[in-house]
């Protein structure tokens, strides 16, 4: 890193569920976000790197960053279901302000994937830690997208063995 030092105080920052965010926590706009990695880029990357292979990188851990996204969203849609049918309590919260303390087991499920997985995930994209991304988070997230499908199918059939 430029002057042997890799200071995050500069750069881009985001908040725990990937949403950008300036030092104080405030969200940004897509254009001062483009604004802030443009000016990383030429400031930090491209001290070391060429051009093409730092903006191939970034959109790469763009792209891990919607895919996690989107893994989230196919298990909460799968709670959200549960809700509907009655299986599960509706309002339950997800994500940003959810607890881990008195849950079902779908909920922390998610939790897990929302507060942990999904965060290796894309930090590790960002931090082109190809292996810390996929194995401490992709990975885990798929796992935890197949046990959450599972719960989903286990309390279904527990309700009509109920009826």
């Amino acid at each position: 890193m430029p002057k042997g030092t890799h200071n995050i105080s500069f750069g881009i920052v985001y908040d725990s569920w990937g949403n950008p965010v300036d030092k104080e926590g405030k969200p940004l706009s897509k254009e001062t976000q483009e604004e802030v990695r443009e000016e990383m880029v030429k400031a930090v990357c491209l001290q070391c790197h060429i051009k093409s292979l730092t903006l191939e990188r970034f959109e790469l851990a763009d792209e891990v960053k919607q895919k996690a996204q989107g893994v989230l969203q196919e298990a909460e849609k799968v709670i959200r279901e549960l809700e509907q049918e009655g299986l599960l309590p509706k309002g339950v919260t997800l994500g940003r302000n959810q607890l881990y303390q008195g849950t079902s087991r779908i909920e922390a499920i998610y939790y897990r994937m929302s507060q942990f997985q999904n965060v290796y995930t894309w930090k590790g994209a960002y931090h082109f830690s190809a292996d810390f991304a996929h194995w401490y988070g992709w990975a885990h997230l798929q796992m935890s997208l197949i046990e959450i499908r599972e719960e989903a199918r286990k309390l279904r059939e527990l309700s009509k063995l109920k009826k």
